[in-house]
């Protein structure tokens, strides 16, 4: 399960409630209210300003050519 802000927001509010919008019904669920889309929004826009700053490399391998996809993942984390 992945911990999402939303999530932590509804756990700190109600502890059924956060249980609820995991695994309750949706159509029982209620919008999300104005804050939370702002905090959503705001998360989404810090995540994209850290990950412009980050050099994406991925490994060159042939597809199907399994192991050598695997040395070259494991040499990109080798090398940080």
């Amino acid at each position: 399960m992945i911990i999402t802000a939303d999530l932590l927001l509804n756990y700190q509010r109600c502890h059924r409630r956060a249980f609820l919008d995991r695994y309750g019904d949706d159509q029982h669920r209620d919008p999300p209210n104005d804050y939370l889309l702002k905090l959503i929004q705001d998360s989404a826009e810090n995540r994209r300003q850290i990950l412009a700053d980050q050099d994406h490399r991925q490994p060159s391998y042939r597809s199907g050519d399994w192991q050598k996809g695997a040395e070259e993942t494991l040499n990109l984390m080798r090398s940080g």
